[in-house]
């Protein structure tokens, strides 16, 4: 390679890491002096792109475009602190997770009905246009530069700040011991308002200076925040210095791998990057430069124990339970008799999703490991039995190293490697992110489930972004799972038989062992238990009952796609769970239902739904703490 394409690729990625540490230094500060986990802070970057280019094209001049930006960005970031931060401090991150997740809803449907779906283009302003010559045969874009240079002083300057001015020392100080300097005088809410107006600001320079580089689209905050985070989780939480230094790194590590490495391992080494350190470092390259006080908070609040229940309560839930499984029995009869195939549909989903929701209630209700990513655990399932279809459909072996696989559309056979495909996957994501806690656990189940997105948009062979079609749904002897409610039948009793034995399994000592765990792990850990083991084992578990989801779903839809594995998918099972009720294992299903016909409602009655479904799920996130099926179990239900 010509030294300078070399150098260029270089500059790029010096240009692409410091727009990270840019986004990521604000989020940093917000989640180091507040301990805040602040989803919507990539909705921040896009406002700010959206006002610049509005402004840029209607004034003609970028400064006062760049002036716009920032300012709507930290306006917006004081509403949001206003509104619903301050209501969140003293809850649990899960909580903090949740409202920011329904805030990225309502940012990206605003900016839908504002600007409309298509993206804009940012003009380059004149006196930026062109290029500098560095080197003999180097030419390099001068609003790149500007990218550099600007990010690089903004670094200087947050460093001046934090380590050098008086406020710089209430930021210190707050990370430390923010009840002491609130009793010293400090108006300690006027701090974190300033500190999120500023950390906003930063996420919307960054976003006025990506819009002539990249396109200015919905959406546009959310593919660089998982980037945020793995700064954030590879640099240390709540460290600046880690956030520059690793900004930087992934910054070149993203670029250079597009150069040097294959396209499908050019889209993940930013995450194998992360999971290398991870296990090394389990707190991150810069962790003892991070504030003390950035760790979890317990969710224990959300947190529903059935047996916790008198007699009375329980004899009645079982009743409720009963009735409910019948109703769900009911549902093929119903829809032959209103002629509505759409309904059976509808309720096919809603069982297959309240596996998904069940298995996310196993670890996140009962062993307190709230996994941002239980998606890649659906989408391994889903693309297992995909791809053994398409191989026996083209005729052509699936080669795995060593191991030679004959394609198969045979229940018996494609269905068990599916499920220990997603067991096999639990195992690796977990051996690695059960060696993090808290934050570090929710991010980096996120940033793995991101990773196994990419790597299915990356192979043609598969689909890639469009997904891939399924011939035929499986086959199993003596039963027609082409027959709709046939496989609404077999769904269903396969839901029925993961909710008795979860139940079975919390009332084991296996189970009582991990939910002494997620109430006082160091506690447990001094009465010789592994933990670790126990807690990895309880992961693979319900990846396994994700992954019968996974196979029942592609089943279902005959299409798996990357959308199975994204974030989005995810953050759904997450509120469906909480709409039901943590720590329930039948909430899983309230949820679902909850959830599906919400949405489906509500798209009914306007293609704008996501704006109203946001506030929605803030307004349940604040109000009913131990969702639907816990306030059917009533106030008794104590954890």
């Amino acid at each position: 390679m010509a030294l300078p394409l070399f150098i260029e690729q270089i500059l790029n990625g010096l240009q692409s890491g410091v727009m990270l540490f840019l986004i990521a230094s604000g989020l940093t500060l917000v989640l180091g002096i507040m301990n805040f986990v602040n989803l919507a802070h990539g909705s921040f970057y896009m406002i700010g792109a959206f006002a610049a280019v509005s402004f840029q094209l209607w004034t003609g001049s970028f400064f006062v475009a760049a002036m716009a930006a920032c300012i709507s960005a930290a306006l917006a970031g004081l509403v949001v602190e206003f509104v619903c931060a301050r209501r969140l401090y003293a809850r649990s991150h899960l909580d903090q997770v949740l409202v920011t997740f329904g805030l990225i809803y309502v940012f990206n449907e605003s900016m839908r009905m504002i600007f409309g779906p298509q993206p804009l283009a940012s003009p380059i302003p004149p006196f930026l246009n062109g290029s500098l010559t560095l080197l003999p045969g180097l030419q390099y874009p001068l609003f790149r530069l500007t990218v550099i240079g600007v990010g690089l002083v903004v670094a200087a300057v947050m460093s001046y700040i934090v380590m050098r001015t008086r406020l710089g020392m209430l930021i210190r100080a707050g990370a430390s011991d923010r009840g002491m300097i609130a009793v010293l005088g400090v108006n300690i809410r006027l701090l974190y308002s300033l500190l999120f107006a500023l950390g906003a600001a930063l996420a919307a320079l960054a976003g006025l200076m990506a819009g002539p580089l990249y396109s200015v689209n919905v959406g546009m905050g959310e593919n660089i925040l998982i980037m945020t985070l793995v700064v954030i989780v590879v640099g240390g939480i709540g460290s600046l210095k880690g956030a520059f230094y690793a900004a930087i790194i992934i910054g070149l590590i993203d670029t250079l791998g597009r150069l040097f490495l294959p396209s499908a391992i050019a889209t993940i080494a930013i995450y194998i990057f992360m999971a290398a350190v991870l296990f090394v470092r389990p707190r991150g390259l810069f962790a003892s430069s991070a504030p003390p006080q950035v760790e979890a908070r317990a969710s224990d609040d959300r947190v529903t124990i059935l047996w916790s229940l008198s007699k009375s309560r329980r004899s009645m839930t079982a009743w409720f339970v009963g009735l409910c499984m019948v109703a769900l029995a009911l549902v093929p009869t119903l829809s032959a008799w209103l002629d509505d195939p759409f309904l059976l549909r509808l309720f096919l989903r809603v069982v297959i999703f309240a596996l998904m929701v069940l298995s996310l209630d196993l670890v996140a209700g009962f062993g307190g490991l709230v996994s941002f990513g239980h998606a890649a655990f659906v989408g391994t399932g889903a693309y297992a039995v995909a791809i053994l279809g398409w191989h026996v459909d083209h005729g052509e072996p699936l080669l795995l190293g060593p191991i030679v696989l004959a394609g198969t559309h045979d229940a018996l056979l494609a269905w068990p490697l599916a499920i220990a495909s997603a067991a096999a996957m639990a195992l690796l994501i977990g051996a690695v992110a059960l060696r993090t806690s808290g934050l570090y656990f929710i991010m980096s189940t996120l940033a793995f489930a991101q990773m196994l997105f990419y790597l299915a948009s990356t192979p043609n062979i598969y689909g890639g972004e469009d997904g891939l079609q399924i011939s035929q749904r499986s086959t199993l002897p003596f039963v027609d799972l082409g027959d709709r409610p046939t496989l609404y039948y077999l769904a269903l009793s396969l839901l029925a038989l993961c909710l008795f034995l979860c139940w079975r399994l919390i009332n084991s000592r296996f189970g009582m062992i991990v939910q002494a765990c997620r109430q006082n792990e160091r506690r447990v850990r001094a009465l010789g238990v592994r933990t670790y083991l126990y807690k990895l084992l309880l992961f693979v578990i319900s990846g396994m009952i994700a992954g019968i989801a996974g196979v029942l779903l592609a089943n279902s839809e005959l299409l798996v796609s990357p959308a199975d594995l994204s974030w989005a998918r995810s953050g759904s099972i997450l509120i469906m769970a909480i709409f039901g009720g943590l720590g329930t294992l039948f909430g899983s299903v309230i949820g679902a239902v909850t959830y599906l016909m919400l949405e489906f409602t509500l798209s009914e009655w306007t293609h704008h739904w996501q704006i109203v479904f946001g506030p929605l799920l803030i307004l349940f996130v604040l109000l009913a703490r131990r969702g639907l099926f816990g306030l059917v179990l009533g106030r008794g239900s104590g954890s």
